[in-house]
């Protein structure tokens, strides 16, 4: 019966541990209707977090999540943490092969669609989105993310 409750202690500990450093290390998300993009990372707290603008992503639907993915590409492929001008063009180019293999197809397929609209000259898009949205279709369709 020790032997039990020894077991049972340690593996407390254990998961009291593990959890308290998995929530120091959260990715936040944050909605900012003033924020001048889409969506931005950024440091916050002890972790980092995606930054979104909720009013154009009320707008622009199912692709919001596909910048956000795109945001938080940065700090999962440990690039520094920019406002999304200052990224450059390899960098950008990682960000939007990694989220058009995590996000959902639907969310893929949305921002390609914005990205190649006469739409997109309405939001803050980085690059030039009709590049963009090609280089997202071929990321998509190489990793098997793509639906027609």
């Amino acid at each position: 019966m020790r032997t039990i409750n020894i077991r049972i202690i340690i593996l407390s500990a254990f998961l009291v541990m593990f959890t308290s450093s998995a929530s120091a290390i959260a990715l936040w998300e944050i909605p900012d209707p003033t924020l001048p993009y889409i969506a931005k990372i950024r440091t916050h707290g002890r972790g980092v977090a995606v930054i979104y603008n909720s009013e154009i992503c009320k707008e622009i639907g199912a692709a919001c999540m596909f910048f956000r993915e795109h945001a938080d590409a940065h700090d999962t492929l440990n690039h520094p943490l920019y406002d999304p001008e200052y990224y450059t063009q390899t960098q950008e180019d990682q960000a939007d092969c990694y989220a058009a293999r995590v996000s959902k197809p639907k969310e893929v397929r949305a921002a390609v669609e914005l990205m190649e609209s006469d739409e997109a000259a309405n939001y803050p898009i980085t690059g030039d989105p009709k590049q963009r949205a090609k280089l997202i279709r071929d990321c998509a369709i190489k990793r098997g993310n793509w639906e027609d």
